[in-house]
């Protein structure tokens, strides 16, 4: 089984028989090596750098949002919003806009950068066949970019690397340069709503005529009520009603006193005489005198009555009986008369005032009460017409203020609309371009180095590599002619067996 051993004396031997083209060989290939690090297609590369900071567009959300307006920065994602930035610089939408903006035919390399002119084909580009499936040199222009376009950004970074290959540095910086302004136009777009404004100015109209109309209706309820103030006015009545209260007791006090002077005063002048006796004189009785006349006269009639007629005539007994009458009376009578002088009572005359004084008071008093409980009625109607008034009052105060919210919120919304599209018109981000679209002269490929290293390494391997297939094939042609010879040798045994 030598024959599957490596014989390296007969390898050496190979490769000194076979020097002369293993030498050409190794020429033609270091001769390939200088031909493709002279001719082979540069490939330029142009780049630009933009800064993601923390702006508008990071903690801020549409003012059509219901949630808050702003986020906190601790629940902020920036990973994901980076990734967000990588995918819209990658987007159709961003190379479609490239590709309107430069051309398709500049894209494609068809046409030099600012030039109206078709670029010459290249000696070393081949004509392409015709493709089976047409397509548009619009999406071949996109097609190329999607190619040819790098995007990335490392973990944990700010800052988004964009670059772009192309055979001709100037294409490459024009791409790169149209790509970040596409996206510097775009990015404001995304992030703010063109309609917001005028939506947030049409419900900002709409809570202003509200907001008049019902404090238009407030106004003329509490002008019907004639109030400036709810709670105001129910002091106010409260304090009304507390104070009426307060005079009823004082008054209904004070009646009761004067109806019981009334009653004490009524039981002094039952007991005070009406009239008092000033002074008193002894004077003649004159009366008596007459009687003492008159019994003389009689006296004299009667002597000469019964000096004329009987004791039985009736006209002495008539006279008889006038006489003793008269002698009768004038017993009865004295000799001197009491005159006395009366006057009224000054006391009584003083109660009679004072009666009449308390009852003044007191028909005062009842007029008082009377108002009294006239006001009571009338502040406790006011009461319960404020009552009534109160729930209608805080409904437009509540709508009042409910509008008066609304309005502030969307005029601040509005506001907020309005600096972003203010912004938006000024391509003012979050996004700051760290570092302009570079051109860089020098091809990222081909390697000059990595070429000549291939080559070299290719020539310095050759011989052993052609020492070993050469090998390999004798060792494979022996194995072949040794199985060959044992099955003819077996065949042949077998042969001889059978005879």
């Amino acid at each position: 089984m030598k024959c599957h051993e490596l014989d390296l004396a007969r390898m050496v031997q190979r490769i000194k028989s076979q020097w002369f083209g293993i030498i050409l060989i190794e020429l033609a290939i270091i001769g390939l090596t200088i031909a493709a690090i002279l001719f082979w297609p540069r490939t330029y590369r142009a780049d630009a750098k933009l800064f993601v900071q923390v702006g508008r567009e990071t903690i801020g959300v549409d003012p059509t949002a219901t949630t808050g307006s702003t986020i906190g920065l601790t629940a902020l994602n920036r990973d994901s919003e980076i990734k967000s930035v990588l995918e819209t610089l990658a987007s159709r939408q961003i190379m479609d806009m490239v590709v309107t903006d430069l051309g398709a035919e500049v894209v494609l390399g068809d046409r030099p950068v600012g030039s109206s002119e078709s670029a010459g084909r290249s000696f070393l580009q081949f004509p392409t066949l015709p493709s089976l499936d047409p397509i548009a040199l619009a999406e071949r222009a996109v097609i190329q970019m999607e190619e040819h376009l790098t995007v990335h950004a490392e973990r944990d970074s700010c800052i988004v690397y964009v670059a772009y290959d192309s055979d001709s540095p100037e294409l490459a910086t024009a791409v790169v340069d149209s790509l970040v302004n596409a996206y510097l136009s775009l990015h404001p777009q995304l992030h703010r709503n063109e309609s917001s404004l005028d939506f947030f100015e049409q419900q900002q109209s709409q809570m202003q005529n509200r907001l008049a109309d019902t404090q238009d209706a407030l106004r003329q309820a509490k002008n019907t009520l004639g109030a400036a103030s709810v709670d105001g006015y129910r002091a106010k009545l409260e304090l009304q009603v507390g104070q009426v209260e307060a005079e009823q007791l004082n008054v209904s006090r004070a009646h009761r006193a004067a109806n019981a002077k009334i009653l004490d005063i009524q039981q002094q002048l039952q007991s005070t005489p009406t009239r008092i006796i000033t002074s008193q004189v002894d004077r003649p009785n004159t009366a008596a005198d007459l009687l003492r006349q008159e019994l003389y006269s009689l006296q004299v009639q009667a002597m000469q009555l019964e000096a004329k007629y009987s004791d039985q005539h009736p006209k002495v007994i008539m006279i008889r009986r006038q006489v003793a009458e008269a002698q009768a009376e004038q017993q009865s009578e004295k000799t001197t008369r009491q005159e006395s002088t009366t006057e009224v009572n000054p006391v009584y005359q003083k109660l009679l005032t004072s009666l009449s004084e308390q009852q003044h008071l007191v028909a005062s008093y009842q007029g008082q009460l009377q108002q009294c409980e006239q006001q009571l009625q009338d502040l406790h109607d006011s009461i319960a017409l404020l009552n009534q008034a109160e729930i209608d009052i805080e409904r437009l105060e509540r709508n009042a203020q409910v509008a008066k919210n609304n309005l502030m919120l969307y005029a601040d919304k509005a506001e907020r609309a309005r600096v972003d599209q203010a912004l938006q018109q000024d391509h003012i981000s979050n996004i700051k371009v760290l570092q302009p679209p570079h051109m860089w002269q020098k091809p990222i490929s081909p390697s000059k180095t990595l070429l000549l290293a291939g080559g070299l390494l290719i020539c310095l391997t050759f011989p052993l590599c052609y020492a070993l297939v050469m090998e390999y094939l004798n060792n494979n042609a022996a194995m072949e002619n040794a199985s060959f010879k044992e099955i003819w040798l077996g065949n042949r045994a077998k042969s001889v067996e059978s005879t």
